[in-house]
């Protein structure tokens, strides 16, 4: 296998498989233009499409319960940093079995394990963040990549409904805590859904216009350090301010509850409306 090959389906291959959003990279511009002129790898790539097809079609999905799923991604996130797969040939590269091998298991593992609610929508996608990650700039980093990877998806919403009483009602048999979500000036109400953070349940609620998309968090405080975070004064309250790649995120405490606001301008005005209604 040639070196721009392998590189190629090194940077490809793994979002390709997981179906996450792809931040293009000098690399992976390189390694998408060698896709487009080298018929190999449009043939490697056809096969895996193919064998996941095949496994999608044929292999029964096992119903599991929200804890079992809970308890599988917690796992998972503690062992994030660890190589799951190891190849100790004396050849430079995995051959193309290792490769299909990786692909297959995979593929089985998240049919058997992480198959969401059977009574929910398929589509629900989770993420843990550790407790010693606790911190705004984790926080930050976290609530904006979610921002991101929703804001791309063709379904990001779990429940959708323009009624923000309708989707409160749809929380409040999934939280142990009443997340209010309310309309937002000047932006529908697409729908929520729910996400996992700091090991916890997570209520989300998307708005949109136009030419904007809202995420808006809410979730127990769970102590996190705002030390270090830019605060303004709204209605007496105070209100922690984030930015990252373009994006803006504002955070304010509530009865307990931490609600977090993500958009890609005038975040700090439209937090200031909602506390007006909260």
């Amino acid at each position: 296998m040639k070196d721009k090959c392998y590189k190629t389906r090194k940077l490809i291959l793994p979002p390709t498989s997981r179906g996450e959003v792809e931040l293009l990279t000098p690399e992976l511009e390189e390694a998408k233009l060698h896709l487009k002129e080298c018929k190999e790898c449009q043939s490697f790539f056809a096969q895996q499409d193919e064998l996941r097809k095949f496994i999608k079609d044929n292999l029964p999905k096992a119903k599991v319960s929200a804890s079992v799923r809970e308890e599988v991604l917690k796992s998972i996130s503690k062992k994030k940093e660890k190589k799951f797969f190891s190849f100790k040939n004396k050849s430079k590269y995995p051959s193309r079995f290792w490769w299909a091998a990786a692909v297959i298991i995979a593929f089985v593992v998240s049919i058997f394990l992480l198959d969401p609610f059977p009574e929910e929508t398929s589509d629900t996608d989770q993420y843990i963040v550790t407790e010693s990650e606790k911190s705004g700039y984790q926080l930050t980093e976290e609530l904006i990549n979610d921002y991101i990877r929703y804001r791309l998806s063709e379904q990001p919403a779990e429940y959708a409904t323009n009624n923000p009483q309708e989707l409160n009602n749809w929380f409040s048999r999934r939280l142990d805590f009443n997340a209010r979500f309310s309309s937002i000036d000047e932006l529908q109400l697409v729908g929520g859904r729910l996400c996992y953070l700091f090991e916890s349940r997570v209520a989300l609620a998307f708005y949109q216009k136009p030419d904007q998309w809202v995420s808006l968090f809410i979730f127990k405080d769970k102590q996190i350090n705002l030390s270090k975070m830019k605060t303004v004064k709204l209605q007496d309250k105070t209100v922690w301010c984030g930015e990252s790649r373009g994006y803006e995120l504002t955070i304010w405490k509530q009865n307990d509850l931490l609600y977090a606001l993500v958009a890609d301008a005038d975040c700090v005005g439209m937090a200031e409306k909602l506390l007006e209604r909260i």
